[in-house]
């Protein structure tokens, strides 16, 4: 199942140029299909990677951040193999946030019927950064 909607995708593209301005570098798109959104760069050496996500509700209206465990279980991977960092960026209608990968966070889990049978993580709040 794809996703990624025009809209979507200019919505993260708006989302990418703000985070670039803000950390000082090059969010280059990755492609289509790939596990990661974007590779950070500073020049044409990648500095970090970063997983982009557009929520059409509040931040103050869930006390956490639902991630596919899958997507979080690569994201931890990424971040071992590369030895490089790896952020989760979501932006919400009225607040942007992220939190650098890592294990052991705050989290819990759950299996949604709804959505792909898919396993989930439910990562708290209080570990994320306001931008």
């Amino acid at each position: 199942m794809i996703l990624e909607t025009e809209k979507n995708l200019i919505d993260e593209k708006l989302f990418a140029a703000d985070l670039s301005r803000r950390f000082g570098c090059r969010f280059a798109k990755t492609a289509q299909f790939a596990k990661i959104d974007y590779c950070l760069l500073r020049g044409k050496k990648i500095v970090a990677f970063g997983e982009l996500k557009h929520r059409n509700f509040s931040f103050l209206k869930y006390d956490s951040v639902l991630v596919d465990l899958v997507k979080w279980l690569f994201l931890i991977q990424l971040s071992e193999v590369t030895k490089l960092p790896v952020f989760l960026f979501v932006r919400y209608v009225d607040a942007d946030i992220f939190l650098k990968v890592k294990n052991n966070i705050k989290s819990n889990f759950i299996y949604r019927e709804d959505d792909n049978l898919c396993a989930k993580m439910l990562i708290d709040n209080s570990e994320f950064h306001i931008l």
